[in-house]
Parts: structure tokens; C-alpha cells; sequence
């Protein structure tokens, strides 16, 4: 159980970090 805990916080962590950037390229090609 705590190391699903661990591995979900990973991947959502890792989620958010994508999804910024991802963001952060999309304002660079729109302007």
C-alpha cells in the first residue's frame, strides 16, 4: 500500500511537470 502511495505521488508529480511544459510550448508556438 505505501509503495502505490510512493508510485501514484511519482506519476502524478510527473503528470504536472508534463503538462506544464507542454503548456509552456504551446504559448511559445501560439505567439
Amino acid at each position: 500500500m505505501s509503495e502505490w502511495a510512493q508510485l501514484r505521488e511519482h506519476v502524478d508529480e510527473h503528470l504536472h511537470t508534463a503538462a506544464a511544459i507542454m503548456r509552456a510550448n504551446l504559448d511559445r508556438w501560439s505567439r
